[in-house]
């Protein structure tokens, strides 16, 4: 069950990340460009 949590929260974090990649991603693409 800990384990299955901790999978869980893992996937939330790297969601979480994800999006805010998505975010970020255009900005980075018009500093850089």
């Amino acid at each position: 069950m800990l384990q299955y949590s901790g999978c869980l929260k893992y996937r939330c974090y790297l969601s979480d990340m994800e999006n805010n990649m998505r975010k970020y991603i255009p900005l980075v693409l018009f500093i850089f460009s």
